[in-house]
């Protein structure tokens, strides 16, 4: 008989466990969130990529760590610059054709931003989310999102200095027609 009873409380104890597991990772699938922490310089960022469908809701909150003003910034296109430097923000920045949300209130250790994608033109876009710390660095925020995000990096692909360029090419065809010259003199 007690054999029989420690059988059966093993078995409602570990199908309680199955359900209770089980109901857990239902509800953190549903519910999928991504957090970050990153130590920033004032005018540093730091940038991620999100891909969201048409409907989907991107929720994120920054918080500073100790006294940092972060600025939040969400573009609908792949920015190929800051639009941050040590003078502050460039007005290209505000740009509503493809900032589509952003949160620059100072004096607080909080930001956030809640976007709902809505654009039916692109069902499966991209988006870009800039973190800033505009004031009272170097900090670090902790970040919080509804959605997955990954690190974005700003291509930077350096040009050509194009006075060296021209500099060397008239210094070499100088060279050419010095060369020419000369063996016509001795030739």
């Amino acid at each position: 008989m007690r054999r029989t009873t420690s059988k059966y409380i093993l078995l409602a104890g570990t199908v309680l466990v199955l359900l209770f597991s089980a109901f857990a990772v239902v509800n953190a699938s549903e519910d999928p969130e991504f957090t970050d922490s990153f130590p920033l310089q004032t005018f540093d960022f730091r940038m991620y990529v999100v891909s969201l469908k048409l409907g989907d809701t991107l929720i994120v909150n920054v918080t500073s760590v100790a006294d940092g003003d972060f600025d939040l910034f969400l573009f609908s296109t792949r920015p190929t610059e800051a639009y941050v430097s040590r003078d502050g923000y460039n007005s290209e920045i505000y740009n509503p054709s493809w900032n589509l949300a952003y949160d620059n209130s100072t004096g607080t250790p909080f930001s956030s931003i809640n976007f709902t994608a809505d654009n039916p033109d692109y069902p499966n876009e991209l988006y870009y989310l800039q973190v800033v710390l505009i004031d009272r660095g170097p900090d670090s925020y902790f970040l919080q999102a509804n959605h997955k995000l990954d690190l974005y990096f700003i291509p930077f692909i350096p040009g050509y200095p194009i006075f060296t360029i021209v500099g060397f090419s008239f210094l070499t065809i100088g060279m050419i027609f010095f060369q020419i010259r000369k063996s016509m003199i001795k030739g």
